[in-house]
């Protein structure tokens, strides 16, 4: 039997809702309300992914946009499949989104002690600017500010050459994102390659 390991990156819908509570509960000390959530999803001037993997809801991240910089409001994946690349694929899908909305910045608060976080927002290139102290009320935890370079810049052509995850499939929409700037998956990359041979993948 084959197992369906595709993960589909999609933008959020109200039906998401009660799944990223569910989600946020597993991963956060305080999550967020239905009625926060409800807003992030549905307002203008906010983007907001999820991934699912046979209709599983298994991450999700969110930007504001405030004139021309994206603020990541949240990112989350499921505990069990942290580490599967599963963030780096809703991180870039948020990079691409900024970009298509002509963003120059994304900035972003973390907590001081989440060494997991800090890493893979630091192969994204973002550097810290600040430390905000006991920013997080729950547990008085220090909040340090990264910025990153300006994405107007050389910066994007790091950002262009990034590609998703393997098994990563695009939603229409955030296809156009991504063709807009001209990225593409490690599956299409790996479809072109073969089709350049000769071959067919399924």
């Amino acid at each position: 039997m084959v197992v369906d390991r595709r993960v589909e990156l999609r933008r959020a819908e109200i039906r998401d809702v009660q799944g990223i509570r569910s989600l946020d509960r597993k991963v956060y000390p305080t999550p967020w309300s239905e009625k926060l959530l409800v807003r992030e999803i549905s307002k203008p001037g906010r983007v907001h992914l999820v991934a699912e993997q046979r209709f599983a809801l298994i991450g999700h991240g969110g930007i504001v946009v405030l004139d021309d910089e994206a603020h990541v409001t949240t990112i989350a994946v499921e505990p069990a499949r942290q580490g599967q690349g599963i963030g780096s694929g809703l991180l870039l899908g948020l990079f691409r989104a900024a970009a298509t909305l002509g963003c120059r910045l994304v900035t972003l608060e973390v907590r001081a002690g989440n060494t997991a976080a800090i890493a893979l927002y630091r192969r994204f290139g973002l550097a810290p600017v600040g430390v905000r102290r006991g920013y997080y009320s729950d547990t008085n935890e220090d909040a340090l500010v990264l910025v990153s370079p300006d994405l107007a810049g050389d910066y994007l052509d790091r950002i262009d050459a990034m590609a998703y995850p393997t098994a990563t499939t695009l939603s229409p929409e955030l296809q156009s994102w991504q063709n807009s700037v001209g990225v593409e998956t490690v599956a299409e990359a790996e479809l072109r390659s073969s089709s350049q041979v000769g071959e067919r993948t399924a």
